[in-house]
């Protein structure tokens, strides 16, 4: 039902990511394997650990040679991230795998067009400058890969700048509450999504009372952002804070009954 609800997250709002990554391929570090408090749920799963970064790049070309283990590549053109540890106009390599024709390949680097700025997951690899691809869902309401298209991307380096600042890489802190209901009130969906994402990640009581609210009343609530709050209902808010599956699925379905319109209109 996840990777479901991602394709329809990637038709309705803006890309789908599919499937959990595995760690094989990270830098060693002695805290490999350790979950950060604030990824396990906000950043795609429990397989987010604090070695990826999520990047606004440009493709700059194909690689032609790779390192065992990966069969395609591309260098980037780092724009901006939101570890802060890559510098604007930095150029990395990125590889991973080409699909393989009956689709059993795990999370396969597909063609990518160069010129295209991208936001896109990444994990290091043992050489410096060097990273393997990754699929994860970012909790501005993007999935990784996505093509951003030139009128957003300012909005995508504001939401990460958002989520440098709110969201630490160590996960330390408390969760910036005030923070995240002024971006719930914010008329920019990207960061309109971080500030949903936060109010659910750890609910203080109310809350999840509160993103029912949204689509049950918001006049000017968009089909995809009904849909971003059902993902958090049901993937992102803790099990014992979560209303039930068929609670979720009937507020998403009273959404779409108020705003539809009738067949032949």
């Amino acid at each position: 039902m996840r990777k479901l609800l991602h394709i329809t997250l990637g038709a309705l709002i803006f890309l789908t990511a599919h499937g959990s990554p595995t760690l094989a391929d990270l830098a060693p570090d002695d805290d490999q394997g350790t979950q950060q408090p604030y990824f396990d749920r906000l950043m795609g799963g429990a397989f987010f650990q604090q070695h990826i970064d999520v990047v606004l790049a440009r493709v700059v070309g194909p690689l032609a040679t790779w390192p065992d283990g990966y069969d395609t590549g591309y260098t980037l053109e780092i724009l901006d991230d939101y570890g802060g540890g890559l510098k604007e106009h930095e150029r990395v390599k990125m590889f991973g795998t080409r699909p393989v024709p009956n689709g059993s390949s795990f999370g396969p680097l597909r063609t990518l067009a160069a010129d295209d700025v991208m936001l896109l997951a990444i994990a290091p690899l043992k050489a410096a400058g060097q990273f393997r691809y990754r699929e994860l869902t970012t909790p501005m309401g993007l999935g990784c890969p996505s093509v951003v298209k030139p009128g957003w991307v300012a909005a995508v380096r504001r939401t990460l700048a958002d989520l440098r600042r709110l969201v630490p890489k160590d996960g330390k802190g408390e969760l910036p509450r005030a923070d995240a209901y002024r971006l719930l009130a914010s008329e920019e969906p990207l960061r309109w999504a971080l500030g949903a994402s936060l109010v659910a990640y750890d609910p203080a009581p109310g809350d999840v009372e509160s993103l029912k609210r949204i689509v049950n009343t918001q006049e000017d609530l968009t089909l995809p952002q009904a849909v971003w709050v059902y993902y958090l209902l049901t993937s992102v808010v803790p099990e014992d804070k979560r209303p039930s599956k068929a609670d979720s699925d009937a507020l998403l379905v009273g959404y779409v009954g108020r705003v539809a319109k009738p067949l032949g209109e």
